[in-house]
């Protein structure tokens, strides 16, 4: 599949993380959600980008770019808000703060990403 949209570049670190972060949206997902079009889609969505960012973690480059869809900038901009919910309502604890950290970096990443294509 060809993607033709904006880059998202990470270091290896930042993928890490990203995959993680993409997981823990999965599983939300089936937990939370009852089975409808729009759940199954945004399942497909988030697994082909999970599964092509851990392709490029597998060539063991330091730098990572993917390619993003508008689907998966929309997909993406679900997952911060359903994660940060779901992180700010966990205990107060230094894995939480972490995660949030994580992802609130990753957001910042990934909003610019996605203004500096739509400035173009």
């Amino acid at each position: 599949m060809m993607h033709t949209g904006p880059i998202l570049h990470l270091n290896r670190q930042q993928g890490t993380q990203f995959a993680a972060h993409c997981s823990a949206y999965r599983s939300s997902l089936w937990r939370c959600l009852l089975p409808s079009p729009e759940r199954n889609q945004a399942l497909r969505g988030i697994q082909g980008l999970q599964g092509r960012l851990e392709q490029l973690q597998e060539q063991g480059q330091a730098h990572l770019a993917l390619s993003l869809s508008m689907e998966e900038g929309t997909i993406l901009k679900q997952l911060f808000i359903i994660l940060m919910q779901q992180y700010g309502n966990a205990p107060p604890s230094a894995e939480r703060n972490q995660k949030l950290g994580e992802l609130g970096s990753l957001r910042v990443l990934v909003e610019r990403t996605l203004r500096q294509t739509q400035a173009l």
